[in-house]
């Protein structure tokens, strides 16, 4: 099945099946499942423009942070679309907390979803209770371990408060980065 938004270029699709590859000899979401569930979570990941190659990319690596923390890759594709259908439904709410899900000015399309969520979990201060409020049961699992890398650093940094908060934002951005 062809994840949404994949061009039928031969050298995208090459490219972007690399990536999977690599991800899930370094991960533990296999190219065998990705293959089976990408349709399911790309069709949710769509909203945040995760098109081509390159939103392939993405979502892999979201999809190989969330099998970290499941039981299953089943689970996993359902945690990855539950962070993105989260992340859009209650998009009041976080713009209400400072986090902009939108685009300044629009009310359809999104920022980037690494960049939200990097947001969300820096302005709730890493707390798990109030991320799960975001969340829900099924989203929090695929950004638990993001949620523990962000604890982790900032906890480990001396400091201002802004420092360890920034200590721990580059340690997501690391950590989201290493999984892409």
């Amino acid at each position: 099945q062809r994840a949404e938004g994949i061009s039928p270029s031969f050298e995208e699709m090459k490219d972007a099946l690399a990536s999977l590859t690599m991800q899930g000899k370094s991960g533990a979401f296999e190219l065998k499942e990705a293959a089976a569930l990408m349709g399911k979570m790309s069709s949710a990941a769509a909203r945040f423009g995760l098109k081509g190659g390159e939103g392939l990319k993405i979502l892999g690596g979201l999809s190989q942070i969330a099998r970290t923390s499941t039981g299953s890759s089943e689970q996993a594709a359902t945690a990855v679309e539950a962070t993105f259908r989260q992340l859009v439904g209650k998009s009041k709410e976080l713009q209400a907390a400072g986090i902009q899900v939108f685009k300044k000015g629009s009310k359809s399309e999104t920022r980037d979803v690494r960049d939200v969520i990097v947001d969300a979990i820096a302005k709730k201060k890493g707390s798990l209770p109030a991320l799960q409020q975001i969340f829900g049961d099924e989203g929090i699992r695929g950004i638990s371990p993001l949620i523990t890398k962000f604890n982790a650093a900032k906890n480990g940094t001396t400091g201002t408060e802004a420092e360890k908060t920034a200590a721990g934002v580059a340690a997501l951005r690391e950590a989201l980065a290493a999984a892409i």
